[in-house]
């Protein structure tokens, strides 16, 4: 997620490319929860997106591009946020788990 990222950003000032990252982007995002659900959804709205882009970014001058990589900067903070707190829940189960299941008492963590 974090090189789609770096190629939306490397991206600005180019429409095209940019266009092409943004989907880019949007295809990692879909392929995070492993549903197949997500990237079917996402597949069959591509070329829709993609031409909405295209016709966004060229006809847009108020820095559409930097908006538009702000907020997958923005969701891309959310998820990695999620994930350490997901890691560290996690963490903290199975280690609580694994003292009671030791010791019965997981009060050790």
């Amino acid at each position: 997620m974090r090189l789609a990222l770096f190629k939306n950003a490397e991206a600005i000032g180019d429409p095209d490319l940019f266009a092409e990252t943004d989907l880019g982007f949007h295809n990692v995002l879909a392929e995070i929860p492993d549903n197949p659900i997500f990237t079917a959804l996402n597949a069959s709205l591509a070329s829709w997106l993609m031409s909405q882009r295209t016709v966004a970014i060229r006809v847009r001058t108020d820095n559409i591009m930097a908006k538009a990589y702000e907020g997958h900067h923005d969701i891309y903070e959310a998820v990695v946020a999620r994930a350490d707190a997901a890691m560290a829940a996690h963490l903290q189960a199975m280690s609580s788990a694994y003292w009671e299941a030791m010791h019965g008492d997981a009060s050790q963590t």
